[in-house]
């Protein structure tokens, strides 16, 4: 008996080094699995300077604070968005990746990062919009968003800015969407820019349109809601439909 394992023992020893020796050679390796990308990629510049409490035509003939306005009207977009994100008619869900990017101050600030399209933060980030008392830092907050899309894989991406104002400080619009461009120069994919002009002539951001951007003009809140339509029915989802 004390033979027999003194026996297994010597084999076992002697077997140790072959297994240490075949694990050296042969490691195991376990890949990551490859990251889907996202079938959109949607930064929103939201516009939240002081004047955007100045009032509009509401749905209803009255007026009403652009802010409060553009808040109605940006819970709708969050419901499209997210019917866009379910499966429907035997088709597989769609995967989009949200950021949203507001003023604070002089600067821009990015009010919710780039990930797949969280319904509940975003309604409760929109819920809780203070009343909006920024500049307008309008060509900072698109080299922000348009910087978070350079980062992120996806089979179209997406910048709609949603503002009532000009540039008031930082670098120019212009100058923030030529240098996006240029950035995406050689690259397979376009960062596509719609700019939706909310109680202000459209042809202030003429340079914009020049340069390669959709720019529409939206008086009152019921241009508001259908220019919203429209851009993210044609332009921003339908690619991915």
């Amino acid at each position: 008996m004390h033979y027999l394992l003194c026996s297994r023992r010597l084999r076992w020893s002697l077997a140790k080094p072959i297994w240490l020796t075949l694990l050296l050679v042969n490691p195991i390796v376990y890949s990551a699995a490859p990251v889907q990308p996202a079938d959109v990629a949607l930064a929103i510049v939201y516009d939240t300077s002081g004047s955007m409490k100045s009032t509009i035509r509401t749905q209803n003939g009255g007026h009403e604070a652009k802010h409060v306005i553009a808040k109605r009207a940006f819970g709708l977009v969050i419901d499209r968005l997210e019917r866009f994100t379910k499966r429907a008619d035997g088709q597989p869900a769609k995967r989009l990746d949200l950021a949203i990017v507001v003023f604070e101050g002089d600067h821009p600030r990015e009010a919710l990062s780039l990930r797949p399209l969280d319904v509940k933060a975003t309604r409760g980030w929109l819920a809780a919009l203070p009343t909006p008392n920024s500049s307008t830092p309008l060509g900072d907050a698109i080299e922000a968003a348009g910087r978070t899309l350079l980062t992120t894989p996806a089979a179209s991406k997406h910048l709609l800015v949603l503002t009532d104002g000009e540039n008031t400080v930082g670098i120019t619009p212009l100058n923030a969407l030529t240098a996006l461009q240029k950035q995406t120069q050689g690259q397979d994919q376009a960062i596509f820019v719609h700019m939706l002009a909310l109680d202000i002539p459209p042809k202030v951001f003429a340079s914009l349109q020049k340069a390669g951007a959709t720019v529409i003009g939206a008086a009152d809140e019921k241009q508001l809601q259908s220019q919203l339509d429209f851009i993210l029915e044609n332009q921003i989802l339908v690619e991915a439909q």
